[in-house]
């Protein structure tokens, strides 16, 4: 302020002049930000200065007739980074991120502010850089002294260490990190359609939260033509599904010919990827699995079991009907030939003695007249056959094959000692 106290309006001097501490003339140095005062009240020279920076900092002087002058020394509080130690953030791709910077008065204002990615020579981060044009956006119009940065829509090319400068004295670094997208698996697949049908190709990332800087699907087994809808061979017929969920990479194809069989593979970032070997044949099978291969086995198995009951279960009739014609033949062969022994005696009373001799030698209790049959058990009757003796509740002209069976007929066949519930006209 400058004032001229006892000086009438006509009194008022010639030539007033103010002057910057660079002795320049204050008016034209900030034109535009001063006021001056004298036109309302001739001995007010004071002057007023809006928008100060630090820059406005010095000492000023009021000259009158350029004899006379008084200086003013003004000071203008710089701002000063509230924080300066280097921060480390974490984010996913496709998020946003706020890189914070402020001055710790908020009634400061820094001469000048910048922000650049030092990782990639310095690259000044603001709308007009083509990597982060529509992306960035700063505060510092409103809030003069908050100068944190936002940066949206993140990929994996915005990670890296970040600087606010301010005055090109101060600064604070902030290591931004961001966690690109990983395949959930890279082991080779093998997959098996038949035409007509559709087939998704599995493809993801580890983290869903994740979202690759770029993805890519092509058929390896046609000189590696890219599998898109932009592509004549595969238009209408492809469809992906990262626009809603970024973190999935997956194909699909549908309408499926024998032109499309091969190996396909999936890339992100050209880095990782996978091969899906796609087989389309006639017959209809899902994803390869181990397990498919024990069906086989299994059939063959089976039928091995199989085989070998029904050759069990002949051998054994035939061993049984084998052993019942044995047993009657010896029975009747023994039977002739004591018949004709007795019938050829010359004294067949003395036979008679002499072989009931023998019979009683075996038990005195029996009679002349019980047979040798007796001998095998006394309690049969001389008129029971030897077949009694096998099973005593069976009749004289029960069969041999009652003797298997003592519930079949005389006229039961020997298929019936097999089987009893067949008929003899069977």
């Amino acid at each position: 302020m400058c004032n001229m106290s006892g000086w009438r309006s006509q009194d008022r001097p010639v030539g007033v002049q103010w002057r910057t501490p660079n002795h320049e003339d204050l008016l034209q140095r900030y034109s535009g930000r001063v006021q001056t005062f004298d036109q309302s009240s001739p001995g007010n020279l004071s002057v007023l200065i809006s928008d100060l920076t630090e820059e406005d900092g010095g000492t000023y002087s009021c000259w009158i007739n350029q004899n006379q002058y008084r200086n003013f020394s003004l000071t203008v509080k710089d701002c000063k980074l509230s924080e300066t130690q280097e921060k480390d953030i974490h984010k996913y791709p496709g998020e946003s991120v706020l890189l914070p910077c402020s001055c710790s008065d908020q009634r400061t204002i820094p001469v000048s502010v910048k922000w650049e990615h030092v990782d990639s020579g310095g690259t000044d981060v603001s709308n007009e850089t083509e990597l982060y044009k529509g992306r960035v956006q700063m505060f510092n119009k409103n809030l003069p002294a908050n100068l944190s940065l936002l940066i949206s829509n993140l990929t994996e090319q915005d990670q890296g260490t970040y600087r606010c400068s301010i005055n090109n004295k101060q600064s604070i670094n902030i290591r931004l990190s961001i966690k690109g997208c990983t395949l959930s698996e890279t082991q080779e697949k093998l997959v098996f359609r038949s035409p007509g049908q559709s087939v998704l190709l599995p493809c993801s990332c580890t983290d869903q939260r994740t979202k690759p800087v770029s993805v890519k699907w092509e058929h390896v087994g046609s000189c590696g033509t890219e599998v898109s809808n932009e592509t004549p061979r595969y238009t209408g017929r492809v469809q992906m599904f990262n626009k809603n969920l970024p973190a999935n990479l997956s194909l699909l194809i549908s309408n499926l010919t024998e032109q499309d069989q091969g190996t396909y593979r999936c890339s992100i970032n050209n880095k990782e990827s996978i091969n899906i070997k796609l087989s389309i044949t006639a017959e209809k099978r899902e994803i390869s699995d181990s397990s498919g291969s024990l069906i086989p086995w299994i059939v063959c198995v089976a039928l091995l079991f199989i085989v070998i009951g029904q050759s069990a279960l002949i051998y054994k009739l035939l061993h049984n009907r084998t052993q019942g014609s044995a047993s009657t033949n010896t029975e009747r062969g023994t039977q002739n030939i004591a018949d004709d022994d007795y019938e050829n005696d010359p004294s067949g009373a003395r036979n008679k003695i002499r072989m009931a001799a023998v019979y009683q030698s075996l038990d005195p209790n029996t009679n002349q007249s019980d047979s040798v049959y007796q001998g095998l058990n006394p309690n049969t009757n001389q008129s029971d056959s030897v077949y009694q003796s096998l099973n005593p509740n069976t009749s004289q002209s029960d069969s041999v094959y009652q003797s298997l069976n003592p519930n079949t007929n005389q006229s039961d066949s020997v298929y019936q000692s097999l089987n009893p519930n067949t008929i003899q006209s069977d």
